[in-house]
């Protein structure tokens, strides 16, 4: 398979997946569906929390219980609900099997599903990119982890002795290539023509922020962009807090940052954002090493220093 001379991928080992990810939208979406099911099924998982009987017994036995379309939107929010409830889940994890194994535990194959995942993000499809960082999200909070399934990072994790080797990984394979994408995000569909005609309001709504009752909201992109950086930055921050406790030092990113170098190396990389300098990187570490603010003002923090970062001044 040859590509044209100027590709951005011509005369690289991803040439064949970059070119399965520009055939058509419909190919690349179910591509990266199948790149998401590598990494998201299977590995090690926290016990199933035990749930009252009682429901299900009456559901079963023709009772007053809920319908299932009812009964489908209650799975799906509890399934939001564990995800938010990971971090503060301190139950041991279990092995489970599946693909993710296979991938995590093989450096060749996660640096082909990684560097697929890179190459799918340029590709000019909103739910696309959406997808693809969504598949470096997820092999962040495995690596952070020691391969767990959630979308989070348990406190447990973070505190365990292997959490720093755990982390390493993650700024090369997964924070670098999230900057990148913001420093030069692809560029829209040529004008004219059936691809422009179905992907080209959709792509530039993706790119554009949103105004809501008056107020500014971050574009569907800053946002994918924060929802992928929530578990790194703020694993980081927590894995550095119990270093420093180990350490017996205060928890200080300016004084003892050097004794956690992955964050130190995040730092320099978020640090390369638009409109970003190592002072406002150091100001959002701070924010997420503080005891005193909630989870909420945590994540708001990290929104809001995406979204200066990454969107485009919306009143030019």
């Amino acid at each position: 398979l040859q590509l044209p001379d100027g590709h951005p991928a011509a005369g690289q080992d991803s040439a064949l997946l970059w070119a399965m990810c520009t055939g058509t939208v419909m190919v690349s979406r179910t591509f990266v569906d199948f790149l998401t099911g590598l990494v998201v099924k299977g590995g090690v998982s926290k016990p199933p929390v035990n749930q009252p009987q009682k429901e299900a017994t009456e559901v079963t036995m023709g009772g007053s219980g809920t319908s299932k379309k009812d009964r489908r939107t209650k799975n799906r929010f509890a399934a939001l609900a564990d995800d938010d409830m990971a971090e503060e889940e301190d139950s041991g994890p279990t092995q489970g099997t599946g693909f993710a194994v296979i991938v995590m535990n093989n450096p060749k194959i996660l640096e082909a599903v990684q560097g697929a995942a890179v190459a799918a993000a340029r590709w000019q499809d909103p739910k696309t990119i959406k997808n693809a960082i969504a598949v470096l999200r997820s092999i962040a909070v495995r690596f952070m982890t020691g391969s767990e399934t959630h979308h989070n990072i348990r406190d447990a994790c973070s505190a365990s002795l292997e959490a720093p080797r755990w982390c390493e990984p993650v700024p090369r394979a997964c924070l670098q290539p999230l900057v990148a994408l913001c420093q030069n995000p692809p560029q829209p569909p040529l004008t004219g023509g059936a691809l422009a005609t179905m992907i080209g309001k959709p792509f530039d709504d993706f790119f554009t922020p949103v105004k809501v009752q008056g107020r500014w909201t971050l574009s569907p992109f800053a946002e994918t962009v924060s929802t992928a950086l929530q578990p790194m930055i703020r694993g980081l921050a927590k894995v550095f807090t119990h270093v420093c406790k180990r350490g017996q030092v205060t928890a200080d990113v300016v004084q003892h940052v050097t004794r956690f170098a992955v964050l130190m190396e995040a730092c320099q990389l978020l640090s390369a954002l638009k409109s970003t300098t190592q002072g406002h990187v150091y100001e959002l570490i701070v924010t997420q090493l503080d005891p005193g603010l909630d989870d909420k003002l945590k994540r708001l923090a990290i929104r809001t220093f995406v979204g200066k970062a990454v969107d485009p001044d919306p009143e030019l």
